[in-house]
């Protein structure tokens, strides 16, 4: 059967889900948490009507400048920095409606952000969540990345461990948790009528250039894996490394999937 809004492997895709998980706002304020370059806050905009308004919140205030430049013909858009954990800059009750979409898998303090999103919710107000599961990424333990590199298992292995020299909260936080566990934070946090679905999908193979993999960084708190090919294998293992892994990289030849979940409460 095909999802009648199409792939989740695409921002678009994602965006019309959430949107449509939103309801009616018509003269509703709306609270879009970790904005970023506002891709559901624009599509509700004409939504809200002028008797409601958007408010973009984020911690990026050059990001938010951007936004508001390019919004300005619209009245009923707000910008506001503010912390997902705190929401300080937010009257608590003020919003009928919070968003959060790829946001919470950066902060270690899942719970803390969604208290916060709580408290800035009105009576009745409606919380939806759209997050990608990494844990579930890759389902193949003895491979790197969904690559397969049995053939050099020492040196993958030497590589998995030069990254996790870099563990942080941070770093955790975006793979330590599952749908499940974040069913049960929202729970926790006193929501009710909780709500979720989450999509899997299997990626589409997608070839990469081979500097432009060595110079990726996974998260904003990694090195990238040509920092950690220099720091970890020898010149002979750097290059069976990228014997074994480079032709996998340019052909797309990785194995990984999408997870993500769609969840609804209310207050």
């Amino acid at each position: 059967m095909t999802d009648p809004i199409g792939t989740y492997e695409t921002l678009e895709g994602i965006r019309d889900r959430v949107v449509a998980l939103c309801g009616e706002v018509c003269g509703k304020r709306v609270l879009d948490v970790g904005c970023g370059d506002g891709l559901v806050g624009r599509a509700l905009l004409p939504g809200v009507g002028p008797a409601g308004s958007v408010v973009f919140a984020d911690l990026d205030e050059e990001a938010l400048d951007r936004l508001a430049a390019e919004l300005e013909g619209y009245p009923n858009a707000e910008f506001v920095r503010a912390d997902a954990r705190s929401l300080e800059a937010i009257p608590d009750g003020s919003v009928q409606a919070v968003i959060i979409r790829a946001v919470l898998l950066y902060i270690p303090e899942k719970p803390v952000a969604l208290a916060a999103a709580y408290r800035k919710l009105a009576p009745a107000g409606r919380l939806v969540i759209s997050e990608p599961v990494n844990r579930f990424l890759y389902d193949q333990p003895d491979w790197l990345w969904g690559y397969d590199l049995r053939a050099i298992p020492r040196i993958a292995e030497r590589m998995r461990s030069g990254f996790l020299e870099h563990d942080s909260p941070e770093v955790r936080a975006m793979t330590d948790w599952t749908d499940q566990d974040l069913f049960m934070m929202v729970v926790d946090a006193g929501f009710r009528d909780v709500r979720m679905e989450t999509v899997t999908e299997g990626l589409a193979p997608r070839p990469m250039p081979w500097l432009a993999f060595l110079h990726a960084r996974w998260t904003p708190w990694m090195p990238t894996i040509a920092q950690v090919m220099r720091a970890t294998l020898s010149v002979s293992e750097q290059a069976a490394f990228e014997a074994t892994i480079r032709p996998l990289v340019e052909q797309g030849r990785q194995r990984s999937r999408l997870s993500n979940t769609f969840l609804t409460a209310n207050r």
